[in-house]
C-alpha cells in the first residue's frame, strides 16, 4: 500500500483512511509502555492521565499486559463496558489548557473482545466546558484496526457547551473516544493502543 503525498492526499467522506504499518512521523500522546501491567489508569470521570465515565462502563481503565489483549508493544489498555447501556467514553488528561490546533488527524488502534460487537467509536476532544465529537463513527470489530479521525471545525460538531471550536481546539483539557452500542445487551472489553497525532505522510486511503 502506498503512502499517499500531502500534495495527493484527499480526505472526502468516500475515503477509506488506514495507517501504515511503517515507522509514523507523526507525535504520539500514549503507548502505555510506561504503566506497569495491571495498573488503574482511568478509575473516575477526572482522574489522570486517563478518565472513564458513561452509564455502559463497566470496568476502569487499566494497563494491561496479558497477552490476549496486548495490542502492540508490551502494555495496552482496556476498557470494559456492558450494552444496552447508551454512552461509554475514555479520555487522556493535560494538566493544563493545551493548544491542539496544529494537528488535523489522530490516530489509534483498537478491537473489541466480543465478536459480536455492534460498538460504535467517535473522536471527541473537550476543553473542560465544552466538547466536540465527530460527526461520524467507526465501527469495532474484534481484530485490530488503526482508526483515524479528522480533527478540524468542519469534522467535529458540537455535543454539549457553548464554546466555539477554535475555542476548545486551542484550550484542550482531554481527548479520547466516545463509545455507543446501537442494539444488543452483551459485555465487553475495548482494548487500544498507540494514541497519537498522525500526519498525512502516515495515512493511506482507498476509496470504499
Amino acid at each position: 500500500m502506498n503512502v499517499i503525498t500531502p500534495g495527493k492526499l484527499m480526505l472526502t467522506a468516500a475515503l477509506a483512511l488506514s495507517v501504515t504499518s511503517a515507522a509514523m512521523a507523526g507525535k504520539m500522546i500514549d503507548n502505555f509502555e510506561s504503566y506497569k501491567g495491571g495498573q488503574v489508569i482511568g478509575k473516575t470521570y477526572n482522574s489522570m492521565p486517563w478518565c472513564r465515565f458513561g452509564a455502559a462502563t463497566n470496568d476502569n481503565v487499566l494497563a494491561t499486559d496479558r497477552s490476549t489483549k496486548v495490542i502492540e508493544g508490551r502494555l495496552s489498555a482496556q476498557y470494559g463496558v456492558f450494552w444496552p447501556n447508551t454512552f461509554g467514553a475514555v479520555r487522556y488528561g493535560y494538566d493544563r489548557p493545551t493548544d491542539l490546533s496544529a494537528h488535523s488527524l489522530v490516530a489509534v488502534k483498537m478491537k473489541s473482545d466480543n465478536s459480536a460487537t455492534k460498538t460504535r467509536v467517535k473522536f471527541a476532544i473537550t476543553n473542560g466546558q465544552t466538547t466536540y465529537a465527530s460527526r461520524s463513527f467507526k465501527t469495532l470489530t474484534d481484530k485490530v484496526q488503526t482508526l483515524v479521525f479528522e480533527v478540524g471545525a468542519g469534522e467535529l460538531e458540537l455535543i454539549d457547551g457553548a464554546d466555539s471550536y477554535e475555542t476548545v481546539i486551542k484550550t484542550a483539557m482531554s481527548l479520547g473516544f466516545n463509545f455507543q452500542s446501537p442494539e444488543g445487551q452483551y459485555i465487553e472489553t475495548i482494548m487500544f493502543d498507540d494514541l497519537m497525532f498522525a500526519t498525512e505522510e502516515d495515512v493511506a486511503g482507498s476509496a470504499e
